[in-house]
Order: structure tokens, then C-alpha cells, then sequence
């Protein structure tokens, strides 16, 4: 578990970020007593987020009623990109609904992240920066579909380690035949049977 120190200038834009809404606030106060963690696959971190007498607190602990499980960069390509969990192969344990509830009350109790740069770095330098980040997660994306591409043409041209696409349908149409051959030959032994008796 992470040290307390660790989460406190997170805790800190929660907690402005609550006091500053009202539909923040009202979720809260609907998810008391409630918790929900993300769980980094592969890494000794966990951050728990739990809803306690109108506070979202956030904190190491393991235990949570709902957790959502990946590694970091599948995380950060659902936080990037967007894209739905089922997606990004992440796993999620617990009530989705819960989750969902959770995820809507952090969109609305975090800060706008390019806003927060903006007041270290500058308007110009914080959309420049944001900009970057977006289109390094696309990169990555594109990057990695194209890997997982020129890999698989690898092992199937080069190595011959997976079948090609027509060995597949080739052995496929066989199991097919071998499918039918077998229920013909069921349907003639049951004929036979049934004239012996």
C-alpha cells in the first residue's frame, strides 16, 4: 500500500473540486459509505477512492466494493482515449453500475487537467502540451495495432508458426465434412439398429 503522503495533492483538487460543485457534492452524498479502487496490473500501487460524510477521500487501500484491474498502459489509453473498459482489456470487479456511478463523480470532482497545466505553464503551453499528450496516445494506439499486425504476418509468412487465413478456412471446410460424414454414418447405424430389432 502507498503511503498516505503519496495521494495528498490528489486529495487536495478532490476536495476543491467537490466543494466547487453541488452535483459533486449531492453524488457524494449518494455514494456514502461506498468505494472504488484502480488497481495497477503488474505494479504495487492501488488508489482507492471512498465516499464518507459528504468527502471523496482517496487513499492506497486494497479493499474496495468495486476495483477496476489493468496495467498502466491500458489505463492510460482508456484515460487518453476514452475507450469503454471491454476495450481497452481491462477487468473490472464489482457492481458496473457502482463504477459507473464513481466514474461520473470523478469526471465532475477532478479538475480539466489542461486547465490546472495552464496555470503553471500558460494557456499556449498547456494546449501544446495536451495536443502532444492526445496525439502521443494515438501514436501509441496506431503503433501498437500495427505490431500486433506485422507480427502476426511474421508468424504465419515467415516462421510459419500460425496458419494462414486460407489453411485455416481449408481445415475448417474439413471439420465441416468430417462433421456431416459423422452424423450420416450416426443416422445409418441407428437405421440398422432399428431393422435388427
Amino acid at each position: 500500500m502507498a503511503g498516505p503522503d503519496l495521494f495528498l495533492p490528489l486529495q487536495g483538487l478532490l476536495d476543491r473540486g467537490v466543494a466547487g460543485s453541488s452535483d459533486a457534492r449531492s453524488r457524494c452524498q449518494e455514494l456514502d459509505g461506498r468505494s472504488f479502487a484502480v488497481r495497477l496490473r503488474g505494479l504495487p500501487l492501488t488508489v482507492r477512492f471512498a465516499c464518507n460524510d459528504g468527502r471523496l477521500a482517496v487513499s492506497g487501500e486494497d479493499e474496495a466494493d468495486v476495483t477496476l484491474e489493468g496495467s498502466p498502459m491500458e489505463l492510460a489509453r482508456l484515460a487518453i482515449l476514452g475507450e469503454p473498459a471491454s476495450a481497452a482489456g481491462l477487468n473490472l470487479v464489482g457492481d458496473p453500475l457502482l463504477a459507473r456511478d464513481f466514474r461520473d463523480l470523478l469526471d465532475i470532482a477532478l479538475p480539466d487537467w489542461e486547465e490546472e497545466l495552464s496555470r503553471i505553464t500558460g494557456d499556449v503551453a498547456a494546449r501544446r502540451i495536451s495536443r502532444f499528450l492526445r496525439s502521443l496516445g494515438g501514436w501509441v494506439e496506431n503503433t501498437g495495432e500495427r505490431l500486433g499486425t506485422d507480427l502476426a504476418d511474421y508468424l504465419k509468412e515467415e516462421q510459419r508458426s500460425l496458419p494462414s487465413r486460407w489453411e485455416m478456412d481449408e481445415f475448417l471446410d474439413a471439420v465441416d465434412t468430417l462433421r456431416a460424414d459423422t452424423d450420416r454414418l450416426e443416422a445409418r447405424m441407428r437405421r440398422l439398429e432399428k431393422a435388427v430389432e
